[in-house]
């Protein structure tokens, strides 16, 4: 009986991660323009490390120092349209002290209510 239940909580969370995630994965284009060579360099290392974490399950917090003072100033386009900002989510919810977090996971809960 045990197992049963096991069986059953295990399929149940997998279609939960499924619904969460998307049961199919669409593409993004992602244009950045004004970019530095530093700047490009930290960026792909980071999208290294998100496909990397999501290759062997790890869930951590990333982040990337947007220096908007200084000479990061990036012109971007997202599937050939300039990005806005989601009306899903609290925005000042997102904002912890100086730091920028977004939970993808709270996005899809939002979308499920919808």
């Amino acid at each position: 009986m045990l197992q049963k239940i096991k069986n059953i909580f295990a399929k149940k969370l997998t279609d939960l991660s499924r619904w969460l995630c998307g049961k199919k994965a669409d593409t993004t284009i992602i244009e950045i323009e004004g970019l530095t060579k530093a700047q490009k360099i930290a960026l792909e290392d980071m999208l290294k490390t998100w496909e990397w974490l999501g290759g062997i399950g790890g869930s951590r917090w990333t982040g990337f120092y947007a220096d908007g003072d200084g000479n990061f100033r990036p012109k971007i386009k997202i599937d050939g349209r300039k990005p806005e900002f989601t009306k899903l989510v609290d925005r000042e919810k997102l904002w912890d002290g100086d730091e920028y977090k977004i939970d993808f996971d709270v996005i899809a809960w939002a979308l499920h209510k919808d």
